[in-house]
């Protein structure tokens, strides 16, 4: 599987692109497509499938209207539950850096997204609920079907060495560790890619994260 990450913002959020033969996926969109084409100038943007949304904070849908303007019809997916978060700049949390601004914009819930993907030639994509930094957290489980490749996009529910914060709206500690021990349970040598900082693997959180112990 081939993934290229673009840390952005003062919070360096990573959007994440997964690159397929016929197309390409996007993981939180906090970079738009003109940062992109410059960023990676052998992607033609043209070819995005779909934008995939692991929560509803502003740090990694910043740039979502950028996508929306240039392409219109793409497909959204975001768990109906974080689209509340949306409009509040205190519950997106966007009021950190100032005023705060509303984000709304329309989705389609990630429960689909495993009917809809599956007519895609390549992906099959998963959307895990991982609840605890929002309430509608998910964790994106994709699998390549051409070389038998697969990856965890786990948002802000688990860093290299530590996990998502709980103390913001909709937030909840008993539902983090919950979705931890949902994690737990992927095969060891499964890759992470987070919402922030550097990859991982499951079996290294194992031995190093102080809340999967």
């Amino acid at each position: 599987m081939n993934i290229i990450t673009l840390p952005y913002g003062p919070l360096q959020s990573n959007m994440y692109i997964i690159l397929g033969e016929s197309g390409f996926y996007i993981v939180d969109p906090s970079v738009g497509p003109d940062m992109v084409s410059r960023k990676c100038p052998s992607l033609d943007v043209s070819t995005l499938k779909a934008v995939l949304i692991t929560h509803g904070h502003y740090d990694h849908i910043s740039s979502v209207f950028e996508w929306i303007k240039d392409f219109p019809e793409t497909k959204l997916f975001m768990s109906d539950k974080d689209t509340g978060l949306l409009s509040d700049p205190q519950s997106n949390c966007s009021f950190f850096i100032g005023n705060g601004s509303d984000y709304s914009f329309v989705s389609s819930d990630v429960a689909g997204l495993a009917l809809w993907s599956s007519s895609d030639d390549q992906f099959e994509i998963r959307a895990v609920p991982t609840p605890g930094h929002t309430s509608g957290s998910v964790t994106f489980d994709v699998k390549d079907r051409k070389d038998g490749s697969r990856a965890l996009f786990t948002g802000d529910t688990v860093f290299a060495g530590s996990i998502g914060r709980t103390d913001f709206p909709s937030g909840n500690i008993s539902e983090m560790y919950a979705s931890i021990d949902i994690i737990k349970k992927y095969p060891d040598e499964l890759p992470i890619y987070p919402g922030h900082g550097p990859s991982s693997t499951i079996g290294y959180e194992k031995k190093t994260n102080p809340f999967f112990l």
